[in-house]
């Protein structure tokens, strides 16, 4: 009987150690245009401990139409494989979704990546009416590959 309280006290023990964190954060903003070229930086929407999202929002332009980018820098520092997603809604003042990108990848232990394709298409028009966002995040040790 006590090598299986010790047995289970063990597996509790390595089932704590594994990184695992699911956040979600919202807010006002207000997009503005940004050029890379701009002293300026872009509003940046930052959460997480153990994998670090910091999310670039603001109005582009891609091939000559107006986007709105919600580019992430994501940053693993755990010595674990991590799975990791982010969602991102932008909503009007009336709660109406105008714009949404969601992604998912794979980080090597102490590694990133500037995940440069989040475009969301739409209207500078709709773009103006965006007046708050809600964001998901999560990731969790996962194989590696």
């Amino acid at each position: 009987a006590a090598m299986k309280v010790l047995c289970a006290l063990f597996a509790m023990l390595l089932l704590q150690q594994v990184p695992s964190e699911e956040l979600t954060k919202e807010g006002r903003i207000t997009l503005e245009k940004h050029d890379w070229r701009d002293q300026k930086q872009p509003t940046v929407i930052t959460v997480g401990k153990e994998v670090t999202f910091a999310i670039n929002a603001y109005i582009d332009d891609f091939m000559g139409k107006p986007i709105i980018n919600a580019n992430a820098k994501i940053t693993n520092t755990t010595a674990a494989n991590m799975h990791v997603i982010y969602f991102i809604t932008f909503y009007d003042e009336r709660n109406r979704v105008v714009g949404a990108y969601a992604m998912e990848t794979k980080l090597k232990p102490q590694g990133h990546t500037n995940f440069g394709s989040a475009l969301i298409h739409g209207t500078e028009a709709d773009f103006a009416r965006v007046t708050h966002y809600k964001l998901y995040t999560t990731a969790h040790a996962t194989v590696s590959e």
